[in-house]
């Protein structure tokens, strides 16, 4: 149930963030770039703050 609210989340923040397609088309590299790196930060940071937010900490992901 914390993995699929926070892969909610992160699915929300990508298509909040979403670019129009002829946008994403006409941009030039630079700007792909930005905007790539915007998106995997914001979704990421989305993903692992609503784990935390659910009660998940590091020491469930380390082995033994």
């Amino acid at each position: 149930m914390q993995i699929g609210l926070a892969n909610a989340a992160m699915v929300a923040v990508i298509l909040w963030l979403n670019y129009p397609v002829m946008r994403w088309l006409s941009a030039d590299g630079i700007e792909r770039s930005l905007y790539m790196g915007v998106l995997v930060v914001a979704s990421a940071s989305a993903y692992f703050i609503v784990l935390a937010l659910t009660g998940v900490r590091v020491r469930h992901f380390r082995q033994r």
